[in-house]
């Protein structure tokens, strides 16, 4: 079972504040998937560099359509909403200290599907905290698209074998200069 890290969302009364939650959502895991990639490529893990592009892409895509679906007036406002999270961090971040140089898309894996079981939670907790319908409404269809997503990874995730037992080891570990 993978860890989650408890997330409370930001009051979300209207369907701006939700579109937007949503967009910055999927733009953080986009980001931070990308950084993730970056990282493996430095030390020469293009499988999982790959990986995580693949799912990178998948993220800004996904930000691109709750942005095309945001009112012209409100995409001028995004950065500039009061919306905080109330948590360790944005419920779509993936959680970098997880990640290991010698990784396999087993880990990439395990660390994405978090990621979104976290973004799935969130759009559940809006849906119920709201009292505006169509707010509901939505955010339950954002829920379904994740859950969607979810199930996708944990598809990918069976087919993945598990690494094997000392799948961390290195003959020439990296050295800090000092």
């Amino acid at each position: 079972m993978t860890e989650r890290i408890e997330q409370t969302p930001p009051h979300i009364d209207n369907m701006q504040d939700l579109l937007t939650a949503a967009y910055l959502v999927e733009e953080e895991a986009g980001t931070c998937l990308e950084s993730l990639a970056d990282q493996m490529e430095v030390h020469n893990n293009p499988e999982m560099a790959k990986l995580f592009r693949r799912m990178a892409a998948m993220r800004k895509e996904h930000a691109a359509a709750i942005y095309a679906s945001m009112e012209p007036q409100w995409r001028k406002e995004i950065y500039a909403r009061n919306l905080r999270w109330l948590g360790e961090s944005c419920p779509g971040a993936v959680d970098i200290t997880r990640a290991h140089y010698l990784m396999r898309p087993w880990h990439g894996l395990q660390i994405a599907l978090a990621a979104k079981r976290r973004i799935h939670d969130f759009f559940e907790a809006i849906a119920h905290m709201t009292q505006d319908e169509t707010v509901h409404a939505r955010a339950v269809e954002l829920k379904a698209k994740v859950a969607a997503h979810v199930r996708a990874v944990e598809e990918e995730l069976a087919r993945t074998p598990e690494p094997e037992e000392h799948w961390n080891h290195d003959d020439d570990p990296p050295v800090l200069q000092e």
